[in-house]
């Protein structure tokens, strides 16, 4: 067990991040703690964002060898520095810094901690929002995410005066961790650049400030020093004036250039606190796209950045560094003793004790049933509510209040495995294949099992298609619990008979969603070799009371009841979604997911999901061995497309990449892990959705009908575009 785990971006291309990672590391290791990273690698979207990344990724292919370098660099600094870990065993996780907490995008939970267990302190050091704001819609899930942290350190004192209306504790400033070292540490680090000018300004520019230029020539000028750009990405050697060009730059070549540059031009928060480091002549440019940072950061030595609207400049050569090195030690001492108190705090931390039922879970409640097969009285079933979920109740004579239901339920709990190693591939069965949903995987690991006495559990409809049932191969055949059902399942006895499978000693296969798999290990808590748990990338589990009501207006319909049901049929190809109902009188209904109200609400609108998988904990958590899904990433990893299904498998276990490796009947090709990214992300809640999702039942209750709410609702969606277009055409406001 480490005393301190840090969890920060430091698998990014960023000179600051990286070094602010390494910074933290060794400061607390110093103190005389034992420190590791966390290995969280955000997911990367697969395609460059907008017309800035596009040109950005064709920039960089024109200099395709140096950034080759350039990545090499940063993998080799990673690997000599860094304590890398995937463990979750410490007595302080700390996020920060950098901007962990940037609430402009997606806002996930992995940075707040959400994360982890009780059994650590959690606590941030000097983190950062960007720009210190939180959009409306999100002010709630902020302050719950905050509030579940048992000390804030922040960096820049406007975050602060935001969250002291928003955290119930006190919130303290401290220094970025750069800052924590002094030039003599960092020189340890530092790697030559070959064939710079002896005399050289260093301009590093994140973003291009209006006067940047003017300011270049008038250095250039007073100076006579070459221009040295440090171009990250490819793009920032366009609009800078310059004599040279770095490219091939890792961390360990960006402290020697700041090192032995005469001067620093920049408008990169990074590029300031090393500049102020290494002591030089220091012009920090108005960055627009986070305009505090870097001054809130120089007040603290009676400096300041240049404005954008300057046309004028003056030297800065008359820096007082015993002033400034006089308050980074100080800075160094408040952060030693806020991180030691930490430390502190957590070998005597105390949580109190769960108390409660599930019943306090609520819309957070994903209907795994792993309450009602632990409840020692039985006093728990599960029942399907009017909304079409599963939902526990409580009998309250055989209650006995002793809380083992909100312990153990997943919801509460931090349970699950971050991907190990990704794979691409299918069943060596072409019959078997083009019989699943993608390629085949699932049925080719249960055979397996089956070959070997094993048992398999995984959904299955019920003879009428009005329900899904987690069963087992004592029940029904392999090929029933082949393919895809989009809509919520009854678990039933599974948890209870899966157990007493493995207890027999009997090799056994579950297959389910996400949370399912999560509530079967919670159930369990403890780990059986005999035991292989696959679950599956799910985009939600869609009301068993729309999925009725509209199997029913179907049949009404037709005016026949159904003979077979199938989601995304293959008849047209692998990947085509679309509802396929064959009826007894021998007529047919397909339609694609878009043209269907029950698809279009569930995979489009998300709409007709439950609440819980609109804010799912194990979306990138995983509590299994195997994770199966479509690949749906193959054409940005080069892979060209089959009709016959291409599956992505991840596997999160030792057991699982074992399980893969001896799996014959499969073809299966090693994948790069951020070409998997699409898949793994951790999901915050999704506000928008939950908003619609809210609305959609809403209706579905005022208007006695799932399917009405739905065309109600794009109905008006409808009209509402059509009314813009028209708008649009007339040049109307």
């Amino acid at each position: 067990m480490n005393d301190f785990q840090i969890i920060t971006y430091h698998r990014t291309k960023n000179y600051g991040a990286a070094l602010q990672t390494f910074a933290l590391q060794s400061f607390i290791r110093q103190l005389g703690h034992s420190c590791a990273v966390y290995d969280y690698r955000p997911p990367v979207a697969s395609k460059p964002a907008g017309l800035r990344g596009k040109a950005t990724a064709m920039l960089q292919g024109l200099h395709r060898s140096e950034f080759r370098a350039q990545k090499a660099l940063f993998e080799q600094f990673f690997e000599e520095h860094l304590e890398l870990t995937t463990e979750r065993s410490c007595r302080v996780f700390l996020t920060g810094s950098d901007q962990v907490w940037n609430t402009a995008g997606a806002m996930g939970p992995m940075f707040y901690l959400q994360f982890v267990g009780d059994e650590c302190l959690r606590a941030s050091y000097a983190a950062s929002m960007g720009k210190a704001a939180v959009p409306e819609l999100k002010r709630a899930l902020f302050s719950r995410y905050i509030n579940n942290l048992d000390a804030v350190s922040v960096r820049e004192s406007d975050v602060q005066d935001l969250l002291k209306d928003i955290y119930s504790g006190e919130v303290l400033v401290h220094c970025d961790p750069t800052l924590l070292h002094d030039k003599a540490f960092w020189r340890q680090y530092a790697r030559p650049v070959e064939g710079l000018p002896e005399r050289y300004t260093l301009a590093y520019i994140l973003r291009p400030a209006k006067n940047m230029n003017r300011l270049l020539r008038w250095l250039k000028r007073q100076t006579g020093d070459e221009i040295v750009v440090l171009d990250s990405d490819g793009i920032h050697s366009l609009f800078a004036k310059r004599d040279k060009t770095v490219r091939a730059a890792g961390p360990a070549e960006f402290l020697w250039l700041i090192d032995h540059a005469r001067r620093v031009v920049t408008t990169s928060f990074h590029g300031t606190t090393f500049s102020l480091i290494f002591e030089k002549e220091l012009y920090s440019l108005h960055n627009p796209a986070s305009p505090a940072r870097a001054a809130q950061l120089l007040s603290r030595f009676d400096m300041e950045t240049i404005p954008e609207n300057a046309k004028r400049f003056e030297r800065r050569t008359d820096q007082d560094w015993n002033a400034v090195r006089a308050v980074m030690d100080a800075e160094r001492t408040r952060s030693a003793d806020y991180l030691n108190g930490l430390f502190a705090r957590a070998l005597r931390l105390k949580r109190d004790p769960v108390r409660g039922t599930v019943a306090e879970v609520q819309d957070a409640c994903s209907g795994c049933s792993a309450c009602a097969a632990a409840c020692p009285t039985g006093a728990i079933t599960m029942r399907l509510k009017k909304k079409g979920f599963f939902e526990p109740v409580i009998d309250s004579v055989k209650c006995i209040s002793c809380s083992k239901c909100l312990r153990l339920c997943p919801q509460n709990r931090q349970l699950g495995n971050l991907r190990r190693e990704v794979f691409w591939g299918w069943n060596r069965s072409g019959e078997e294949r083009m019989a699943s949903t993608s390629g085949g995987v699932m049925r080719s690991l249960a055979d397996e099992i089956l070959r070997k006495g094993g048992i398999v559990f995984g959904a299955a409809f019920s003879e009428d298609y009005r329900s899904v049932i987690l069963t087992d191969t004592d029940h029904v055949p392999i090929s029933a619990l082949q393919r895809s059902k989009y809509a919520a399942s009854e678990v039933g006895d599974s948890f209870r008979r899966v157990k007493s499978q493995l207890e027999s000693g009997r090799r056994v296969m579950f297959c389910a969603s996400p949370c399912q798999c999560a509530g079967l290990t919670a159930y369990l808590n403890q780990e059986y070799p005999n035991l292989l748990i696959c679950d599956f990338v799910c985009g939600g589990m869609p009301s068993l009371g729309f999925y009725r009501e509209h199997l029913k207006t179907l049949e009404e319909k037709y005016r026949s009841p159904i003979d077979s049901l199938t989601f995304r049929p293959k008849g047209k190809g692998w990947g085509k979604t679309a509802l396929e109902i064959r009826f007894a009188n021998g007529k047919q209904y397909r339609a694609r997911g878009y043209q269907d109200a029950y698809y279009k609400a569930f995979a489009i609108l998300h709409s007709s999901v439950s609440s819980a998988c609109l804010q799912c904990r194990y979306s990138h958590f995983h509590a299994s061995d195997l994770t199966l899904a479509d690949f749906w990433g193959h054409k940005n990893a080069g892979i060209p497309y089959d009709p016959a299904g291409i599956s992505l498998v991840s596997a999160n276990t030792e057991r699982g990449s074992r399980v893969l490796a001896d799996a014959k009947g499969l073809c299966l090709h090693p994948l790069e892990m951020k070409d998997s990214d699409y898949a793994f992300r951790a999901k915050g809640p999704n506000l928008t959705a939950l908003a619609s999702q809210k609305q959609f039942f809403q209706r579905a209750e005022a208007l006695g009908s799932f399917e009405a709410s739905f065309f109600e609702r794009n109905r008006v969606g409808l009209l509402s575009q059509a009314t813009a277009r028209i708008k649009r055409i007339l040049h109307l406001k």
